[in-house]
């Protein structure tokens, strides 16, 4: 999610999207400034002065904003009442209520507002009011009387006006929590949920969505349900309780409050998703951490630092002793395997710090320091056959950095010796002994962080390499004889690489000084060139079909995180990172296993562990970067990719969610184009603000902000 120009400093109460600006009411009541803010696309004003207060509602009705709440106006009258902006200054509408005010809404020409009042200028109108052009009025006697009793929201649909709230009757009809106004009388609902505390009401076509507390045929429809005229639905997966808020726009329904995630009836949390969900063709989180992935918890720290694929599962190792398994721990010293529901041990203990995993043929090779698990002497590598450990060859020594596999032999980077005598770096096992190369690499004192395998070659990466004819760089390549540098390598270290089809990628550190300006370098056999603009250090990447992750301490244009995701040519924050750097990754289809120290993921408690589920557009179907330029004037000019070709629909909706253009619909073959979209031939006048770009393919959609400036 962008940010809105610098933001604001008072609390925001509620948004309105007017044309092509966004609306904000704060509680500005000791601020000295306008309570409704106007934000264009790059900046936020002020709507008039010398009105104070704070905004509980806004309503945009033709030419006219409606705010309610508590104002002081000029006149020095203090009060809960309703005042109107004309353009150049707010008017007071009508006189001062006794209670607080919740909703606004047109019905029929008139300005109704909801809220806990009994009166209004001193007449009796019980929770809901209609101002007549020249006082407010009762409408059917309002709600019955009752401690608790009000009037959240107010919807409009068809010809009938919608009341949700927290009443048991309304207008001396039985309604609980929700009633229809006709303009003459109120009514029931059919089938009307149970136990009902309506929060908000959103329309969207013939439906009503209602917001808060329901139950539904003795069924706990919790945090939201559906009236179709006639009956009500709850979605299933459904948000779970503490829904306060609903908002429709381009056929996206986001619901907010304080939810722990979707549930299904009689099944219990479905998928954790912290205050905030999203339906568009399902419901889903905003922010896709799981938190029903039991974590990893050690005596003194928890530490996770590599992740494998094996035989199907996901395996964790690192430096803890036990899983979270309410009710009770299941003791997993130091590797533990995911069966899908929780950590499962591996038989054996396995003691010492494990530091790498790779997959050699049929087993999983473990790599750290001091390793022992049933095995006798330690050794700093072993082999795990899916039932019991094994030693590779005669006990191996030093600290494991890296593993991998080359030419079937199993090549091991470890850390031995001091930096003026230091011994072979790299061990390489064809299944028996052991042969040892690499030391002239660590000449100038530097060390190998990981080692990896391109184009049937042995790379090498690490901090002050030493190549015969180079300088001390980062990475290297051994060619089958010698080891040789790569042309156009930065000055700067390599922790990690990751083989892909389109070349090696290579994460590494733009702290040192000279450094290039990306963190992460692409190897095509031929040239070695940055990818995108990522800031920091990077210590694991990996793949999934939306993209390439990067982990570590980074900085995506300025904004610190410790995950970062590489799609559609450029870097992005994945929101809600890890509260530390992690150091493992593994991918498994759309599933990306994050490990570290890290004690907090997706907002939620994660020990050492956490599941990102990526619903991101994968890079297969269409894809749209952000138009250009930013902000656009005259015009703006889109540039997507359709892998499959096809026909390709471009749609330009305001804030509102209403289409305001369709500049492109054409038939295509595969490949990358551009198209501008001209301000002037648009059928509709554009204003300057904010405006939604959705490119519609047979192969899914795709989106994009643009900021259209005055």
């Amino acid at each position: 999610m962008d940010p809105a120009g610098e933001g604001l400093t008072a609390p925001v109460t509620c948004l309105e999207p007017n044309g092509a600006e966004l609306l904000a009411g704060t509680n500005n009541f000791n601020t000295g400034v306008s309570p409704v803010l106007s934000f264009d696309g790059l900046s936020w004003r002020p709507l008039g002065a010398n009105v104070y207060g704070n905004v509980d509602a806004l309503l945009v009705s033709g030419a006219n904003l409606y705010a309610a709440g508590q104002f002081l106006l000029p006149d020095q009258s203090n009060g809960p009442r309703v005042i109107v902006w004309d353009g150049s200054a707010w008017h007071s509408v009508g006189g001062i209520f006794d209670g607080d005010l919740h909703a606004l809404a047109i019905f029929h020409g008139d300005l109704y507002v909801a809220g806990e009042f009994l009166s209004a200028e001193g007449t009796p109108a019980s929770r809901i009011a209609r101002f007549d052009g020249a006082h407010w009025q009762d409408v059917g006697g309002g709600t019955a009387a009752g401690g608790g009793v009000q009037i959240s929201a107010l919807a409009v649909l068809g010809d009938r006006l919608y009341a949700g709230g927290g009443f048991s009757s309304i207008g001396g009809v039985d309604a609980n929590g929700v009633g229809a106004w006709d303009g003459t009388s109120w009514h029931a609902l059919p089938n009307t949920p149970d136990d009902v505390f309506v929060r908000d009401l959103q329309v969207e076509g013939t439906l009503l969505h209602v917001a808060g507390v329901l139950q539904v045929r003795n069924q706990w429809a919790s945090g939201l349900a559906t009236f179709d005229g006639t009956s009500w639905t709850t979605p299933s997966p459904r948000p779970s309780w503490g829904v306060e808020d609903v908002a429709i726009g381009a056929g996206t329904l986001i619901a907010v409050g304080d939810m722990s995630g979707l549930e299904r009836p009689n099944a219990g949390l479905d998928e954790p998703a912290r205050n905030v969900v999203v339906r568009d063709t399902h419901w889903h989180g905003l922010a896709p951490w799981q938190s029903n992935m039991r974590g990893l918890m050690g005596d003194f720290a928890t530490q996770v630092n590599a992740l494998q694929l094996y035989q199907g599962e996901v395996y964790a190792g690192g430096y803890f002793q036990r899983s979270a398994k309410p009710p009770q721990w299941i003791y997993t010293p130091n590797i533990a395997r995911w069966d899908g529901d929780q950590w499962q041990p591996l038989a054996g203990s396995l003691t010492g710090n494990l530091n790498r995993m790779t997959v050699w043929g049929s087993r999983l090779v473990v790599g750290g320091t001091f390793l022992w698990a049933d095995v006798s002497p330690p050794s700093s590598v072993l082999a795990w056959d899916g039932t019991a450990w094994a030693p590779i060859g005669d006990p191996l020594q030093g600290y494991v950095n890296a593993l991998t596999v080359w030419n079937d032999a199993l090549v091991v980077a470890r850390q031995l010796g001091s930096q003026e005598q230091p011994e072979p770096p790299l061990a390489v096992s064809r299944g028996a002994g052991w042969e040892y190369m690499g030391r002239e690499l660590l000449a100038n004192r530097g060390s190998v962080a990981d080692v990896a395998v391109f184009g049937g070659q042995l790379v090498v990466l690490g901090t002050k390499l030493t190549v015969p004819g180079s300088p001390p760089q980062g990475v290297a390549m051994w060619d089958g004889s010698s080891w040789r540098a790569l042309p156009g390598a930065p000055a700067m270290p390599f922790a990690c690489a990751l083989s892909r089809g389109d070349g090696l990628w290579l994460g590494g550190s733009t702290f040192i000084p000279g450094a290039a300006p990306s963190a992460v370098w692409r190897w095509t056999g031929a040239t070695l060139t940055p990818v995108g603009e990522l800031d920091g250090t990077v210590s694991r990447l990996a793949e999934t079909p939306a993209g390439v992750y990067a982990a570590g301490a980074l900085s995506v244009r300025g904004q610190p995180t410790t995950l970062a995701r590489f799609n559609d040519g450029e870097w992005r924050v994945v929101p809600a990172s890890p509260d530390r750097p992690a150091n493992a990754l593994a991918a498994l289809g759309n599933q990306l296993f994050v490990g570290g120290s890290f004690k907090r993921a997706g907002n939620r408690q994660a020990e050492g562990i956490a599941l990102w589920i990526d619903e991101s557009p994968a890079p297969t179907g269409a894809m749209l970067a952000l138009p250009w330029p930013t902000p656009s004037r005259d015009q703006a000019t889109f540039r997507f990719t359709l892998p499959g070709g096809g026909r390709a629909r471009l749609r330009i909706y305001d804030l509102h969610g209403a289409l305001v253009a369709e500049p492109l619909d054409e038939s295509f073959s595969p490949g990358t184009y551009e198209r501008a979209w001209s301000f002037a031939a648009s059928p509709q006048r554009v204003h300057a603000g904010i405006y939604f770009a959705r490119l519609v393919t047979d192969r899914g959609t795709a989106h994009a902000r643009i900021v259209i400036a005055p």
